[in-house]
């Protein structure tokens, strides 16, 4: 799990996502690493916009698209526009949430170890999955610029265009994975200390130690938890917007095509497989914010039915 983590956060290194490196388990930044990200992100926002604007005039212009539904990729990638732009925009305040949080992984893990506890295996299977999905919404975007994303002659000026589209695509993927990979930690600790304190309550007097650091533990995991909420919440909101508009679209897309006799059978299999792995990507992120909020409330509440016993002990 640890060297597809670390590809990961290489992969958003290059993409201008991050000016961090994770080596050894832990963050790391240089000067090399910070120039070479303000760079690739002030060329983005340079080049976005026009670029955004030539691959949208080409979508519109497909034959299969009525009159009325030409406006919809310019309305879909101004959505796609703002939602990068958001994300760039904001990757100091990111990085600075996301070391806080690498922090309060670290004495996670280091609690893990000292009760010889390890990653529940629904969690790792759900962190699986979305790694997965990931890659694969990753490669189609760079499929989609490379195959059918642009006339099929060589032209250099409309290949370059859509490929920096396609980067700036993978740069939002990325950030959600981000997002989702910074809750899925949050649910892991608090699954954990939900765990050990439950096996702490019947010595919770010689444990009096543990028990206090594991409540610290829970407090900085939901004080950070409302801060990145406060952070991602725009850029999730206009995630969920494309999203809709995506799935409407598509969803139109889909009908012309079943409809139209002679569509390639493979091609209809793989626009199904497309937009379900897409629809699974979305439902994943959020099931675990929904996870790491049942997984925060559970220990309150089950204290509240101890009677405040742990409270005493712990005070």
């Amino acid at each position: 799990m640890q060297k597809l983590l670390a590809f990961f956060h290489e992969y958003a290194l290059v993409i201008g996502l991050t000016s961090y490196r994770f080596v050894n388990g832990r963050f790391q930044q240089t000067r090399i690493t910070k120039t070479y990200v303000w760079i690739v992100n002030l060329g983005l926002l340079a080049a976005l916009p026009y670029c955004m604007w030539e691959v949208s005039k080409f979508n519109s212009s497909i034959s299969l698209y009525p009159r009325f539904v030409k406006t919809v990729p310019y309305v879909l990638d101004s959505i796609n526009n703002a939602v990068i732009l958001y994300a760039l925009v904001l990757r100091g305040r990111r990085d600075k949430i996301l070391l806080e949080m690498d922090r309060l992984i670290t004495q996670v893990n280091r609690e893990m170890s000292k009760s010889g506890k390890n990653t529940s295996s629904k969690l790792c299977k759900v962190l699986y999955l979305k790694i997965c999905l990931v890659a694969s919404r990753s490669l189609h975007n760079l499929m989609q610029c490379f195959i059918y994303g642009l006339p099929v002659e060589f032209r250099f000026k409309p290949r370059i265009s859509c490929l920096i589209v396609t980067i700036g695509k993978n740069l939002v993927v990325a950030s959600t994975f981000q997002y989702f990979l910074v809750f899925w930690n949050i649910a892991r600790g608090y699954d954990f200390i939900n765990e050990r304190i439950d096996e702490l309550i019947p010595q919770s007097k010689s444990k009096k130690k543990e028990i206090s650091r594991l409540w610290d533990l829970h407090f900085k995991l939901g004080r950070t938890f409302t801060r990145i909420n406060r952070l991602f919440g725009p850029q999730m909101l206009t995630a969920r917007l494309n999203y809709f508009s995506y799935t409407v679209m598509n969803s139109y897309f889909g009908i012309l095509l079943w409809n139209e006799k002679s569509t390639p059978n493979f091609f209809m299999c793989m626009w199904s497989i497309v937009f379900l792995l897409h629809t699974m990507s979305s439902f994943l992120s959020d099931y675990i914010i929904g996870l790491a909020t049942e997984t925060q409330s559970k220990r309150r509440d089950s204290i509240t039915e101890e009677n405040g016993t742990m409270s005493k002990e712990v005070s």
